[in-house]
C-alpha cells in the first residue's frame, strides 16, 4: 500500500465508517497525517490502517485528524513502528497502563466503548484500571 491516492480514498472510507461507529463528526485529515500514512509501513496493510483510523476517530476531539489533535504523549507517529518511540525507561505495564487510561478518558469514562476500542472484555477493563467491577 504505497499509492498516497489509495491511502487517501481509503482513510475518507474509514473515517465515514468510525464517524457513525463512534458517534464522531471528523471531517477529514491534515496533510501532515496523511503524508505520515503513506509513507509508513503497514504491518497488516490495509488491516491496520483501518485500526489506526478507528482509534484515532475515537480519540480525537478535532474536526481533522492530526498529529496534534491525537494528543498521543511521548509517542510520534514515524515511518517506523510506533513503539520505537516509547521512552525506554516504561516499563510493558506503564506503556499499557497509559494506553488505557487515555483511551478511557477519550470515551468520557465510558467502560463499554473503552473496552470496545482496546478489544478486551469490560471486565478486564475494570481490573486493568483498578476499579472494582460493577
Amino acid at each position: 500500500m504505497k499509492n498516497k491516492e489509495d491511502i487517501s480514498l481509503l482513510v475518507k472510507y474509514f473515517i465515514n465508517k468510525y464517524n457513525q461507529l463512534h458517534n464522531k463528526q471528523v471531517k477529514g485529515i491534515s496533510d501532515e497525517l496523511l503524508a505520515a500514512l503513506a509513507n509508513f509501513e503497514w504491518p497488516r496493510n490495509v488491516g491496520g490502517l483501518e485500526s489506526f483510523i478507528d482509534h484515532a476517530v475515537a480519540l480525537s476531539t478535532d474536526s481533522v485528524l492530526s498529529l496534534p489533535s491525537l494528543d498521543i504523549p511521548n509517542v510520534t507517529f514515524t515511518v517506523g513502528t510506533w513503539a520505537e518511540n516509547i521512552p525506554p525507561n516504561l516499563s510493558l505495564d506503564e506503556v499499557e497502563s497509559g494506553c488505557i487510561k487515555r483511551v478511557f478518558k477519550a470515551c468520557n469514562n465510558n467502560y463499554v466503548e473503552a473496552a470496545k476500542i482496546l478489544k478486551i472484555n469490560k471486565s478486564t477493563l475494570y481490573r486493568k484500571l483498578g476499579k472494582p467491577q460493577k
